[in-house]
């Protein structure tokens, strides 16, 4: 029962109308005006009327629309993963489509970890890298992608110490197919490569620009698309099956972020996210910037391994600020780093701008 409801039922009488409130304040008014011996016991009954008009006075400022409820006022947004991932459906479904020659990607990428220093003391470092790629709108104009290396640092505080105790070197040589990989602390020069065929999704068996326009933009049949991709893949996970909603969590996380896809069908990806089993929104957290934005989780266990996928979302307009995904290995000494990758979006749209080496962020 609501408290409106409550005060009804207590009361079992309509409030006051506001003339015969006033009136009541008058009467009140003019009576008190009234000089009156100094006897206690009508001051008390004087003092039980200015608490009955007051009451009745707070009842008669309670607005109740045709409906018969009180106005809530306006709401604080959904910040559940599956409201905050609907809105930005809605968002990307009322989006107009833009203009320009190519399809631009600028993000700061973190992936490793790698293993070095001495067998007695080693420790973790990641690589960071700034990427970009420009996608020509017309197939017959080429295509573009640029990167450049930010420098390898230690991945965290204990890393960082080991580091220290080696000496802290700047350069590491790690295991390669072709023999070794050289690694600094080091930014480089960049480089800006043409891109002689443009297909998406690789992991999926690859999109041209072609099947890109014309993906489903009904959600329902997007997800089948994906998960009969995922099925026939490597690793065959069947639909709805916690493998499967982990590579469509990163598909769809993908075809967001690097491919210019129509506004329709962004807008059915955001669907499709929202409806994976497991999705939560883990609160405010902070991107690799330090923009602030809701997180929104898909953690997966296993005897073997802990999977966590994350995205970023702005809150407010529903864009995607970073995507992140972890694995970690379960033993008997804990948790082991496996993979793990952090990509932060810095730029996503369509320009006119010419493709150049990437400056640093």
């Amino acid at each position: 029962m609501d408290d409106l409801n409550l005060i009804r039922e207590v009361l079992n009488a309509p409030p006051p109308s506001a003339r015969a409130t006033v009136q009541a304040r008058n009467r009140l008014t003019a009576a008190m005006a009234v000089p009156r011996p100094a006897r206690h016991r009508p001051r008390r009954h004087v003092l039980a009327a200015v608490g009955t008009l007051a009451g009745l006075a707070a009842l008669s400022l309670v607005v109740i629309p045709p409906g018969g409820r009180p106005d809530p006022g306006p709401q604080p947004p959904d910040t559940s993963a599956r409201g905050l991932l609907l809105a930005a459906a809605r968002q990307a479904a009322d989006a107009d489509t833009e203009t320009g020659r190519y399809w631009h990607v600028r993000k700061v990428v973190h992936s490793g970890p790698f293993s070095v220093g001495k067998a007695s003391d080693q420790y973790l470092i990641i690589d960071r890298d700034v990427s970009e790629q420009w996608i020509a709108r017309d197939p017959a104009e080429p295509s573009w992608t640029g990167s450049r290396r930010l420098g390898s640092r230690p991945r965290g505080e204990a890393d960082e110490k080991a580091w220290r105790r080696a000496g802290s070197p700047t350069r590491w040589n790690l295991p390669g197919d072709g023999g070794s990989v050289h690694r600094s602390t080091a930014p480089d020069k960049g480089r800006l490569d043409r891109l002689n065929q443009v297909p998406y999704l690789i992991d999926l068996g690859g999109f041209d620009r072609a099947e890109v326009q014309a993906l489903p933009t009904d959600p329902d049949r997007l997800r089948d698309l994906f998960t009969a991709r995922i099925a026939a893949g490597r690793d065959g996970f069947a639909p709805g099956t916690g493998g499967s909603d982990s590579r469509l969590f990163g598909a769809m996380c993908q075809l967001l972020m690097d491919v210019p896809a129509p506004p329709a069908v962004r807008a059915a990806a955001f669907t499709v996210l929202a409806g994976i089993t497991g999705m939560h929104s883990i609160g405010e957290v902070t991107d690799g910037l330090g923009r602030t934005g809701i997180g929104i989780e898909l953690a997966q266990h296993t005897a073997e391994v802990d999977e966590v996928r994350r995205l970023v979302v702005d809150p407010v307009t529903h864009l995607l600020l970073a995507s992140s995904y972890s694995a970690n290995l379960v033993g008997g000494d804990g948790n082991r780093p496996l993979k793990e990758q952090h990509q932060v979006i810095l730029q996503a749209g369509w320009t006119d701008a010419k493709p150049a080496i990437p400056a640093l962020p």
